[in-house]
């Protein structure tokens, strides 16, 4: 099992790679663990998909059956209108849109034969993480947004920092955002702080399997609220999104 503590593991790591990195992709030893440490228990995984664009080069024969691309999976083509940067002319091009950053899918999902995703997870980069820190807002990213709610029903939004959940409208042109959970408190300019109170479970099965020992009615430093609060609300969203796949609920199927 994969334990993900607060204030040692993912904070540090957020603003270790703010402060030297700067860049989507490099967020994944921060965001791979705590959405994995999510997935266990309903049979899935997370797979980065963010800088996956081909499954593999096509067969230069052309009697061999061309592979579908791994991203096709992941994403939709769409006619969009684009403007050149050095003319600013707009024009109209089809493109592959809706691709996230990271899919929840079935453990029995692979690179060669993926499996639609239950769960999309879109990162956006921090805004000033270790400075003035700003909140990351799914209304300014409407349109990537309903690209991927066309092929998934639920998406998490997130800087790392503030996590949205969020779930299709009534049409295809509109999201609703169920939950915000937020471990940075804006008022004192500050993540929001620990504080005393009894061991966790996720913590006393870890002391347990390590083998220490611990008191159960000690008060300990504990991980803000929030913490455990985001991670029950990841894993009720992977769970309730497997059972409507068990269930054979599709985009279709009013949820």
């Amino acid at each position: 099992m994969m334990y993900v503590t607060f204030q040692y593991d993912y904070q540090k790591l957020l603003e270790d790679i703010y402060d030297n990195a700067r860049w989507e992709a490099y967020y994944d030893p921060a965001i791979l663990p705590i959405l994995s440490s999510c997935c266990e228990e309903a049979g899935v995984k997370v797979v980065p998909v963010h800088e996956t664009r081909k499954s593999g080069r096509q067969p230069n024969d052309p009697n061999k059956i061309k592979k579908k691309h791994f991203i096709e999976t992941y994403s939709i083509t769409k006619r969009i209108t684009v403007k050149d940067r050095k003319t600013g002319e707009e024009k109209e091009e089809t493109r592959r849109v809706g691709i996230p950053d990271y899919v929840i899918v079935p453990n029995e999902s692979k690179y060669e034969h993926p499996l639609p995703s239950i769960v999309n997870v879109e990162f956006k980069m921090p805004i000033d993480l270790t400075s003035d820190y700003k909140e990351c807002n799914p209304n300014d990213h409407v349109d990537e947004i309903i690209h991927q709610l066309e092929y998934c029903s639920y998406i998490i939004f997130t800087d790392g920092v503030t996590w949205f959940f969020l779930s299709r409208g009534k049409n295809n042109e509109e999201f609703h955002i169920d939950k915000t959970i937020t471990l940075y408190d804006q008022s004192k300019k500050n993540w929001k702080l620990a504080y005393r109170g009894a061991y966790s479970d996720s913590e006393k099965e870890l002391y347990r399997t390590l083998g220490i020992a611990f008191d159960d009615t000690e008060k300990v430093e504990c991980a803000p609220r929030e913490w455990y609060e985001l991670l029950d609300e990841i894993k009720k969203v992977i769970r309730k999104a497997s059972e409507n796949v068990n269930k054979g609920i599709t985009l279709t199927t009013p949820l």
